[in-house]
């Protein structure tokens, strides 16, 4: 998994994931998300998976879900392939990404 320090993320501009773009017919669930998205100063957005994971490697983007309690979980991409996203564990045996309403358009 990648691991980035609270340092670097400092640097790093947040962008609050609201949606996934999901291929509910994968049989694993790393397969299934194809992209993610939400609102970010006042526009909507939209990045594939390979965009997003690009945008993490180069510290560009720092990506969370935010919980209905309110903590933010950090998604990141993993290290081997294929890689795909995910969440850094926060307890939940529910994937946060999968379980994010579908995109629009």
């Amino acid at each position: 998994m990648c691991r980035i320090s609270r340092v670097e993320e400092m640097n790093m501009e947040d962008y609050r994931v609201e949606c996934s773009v999901k291929f509910p017919d994968r049989p694993h669930a790393h397969e299934r998300i194809q992209g993610i998205g939400g609102f970010h100063a006042g526009s909507r957005w939209k990045h594939t998976r390979d965009e997003a994971i690009k945008n993490i490697d180069n510290r560009k983007y720092h990506y969370y879900v935010q919980l209905p309690n309110g903590s933010k979980v950090d998604v990141i991409a993993t290290d081997v392939a294929p890689r795909y996203l995910t969440t850094k564990g926060d307890g939940e045996k529910q994937n946060n990404l999968l379980s994010l309403p579908e995109c629009p358009g």
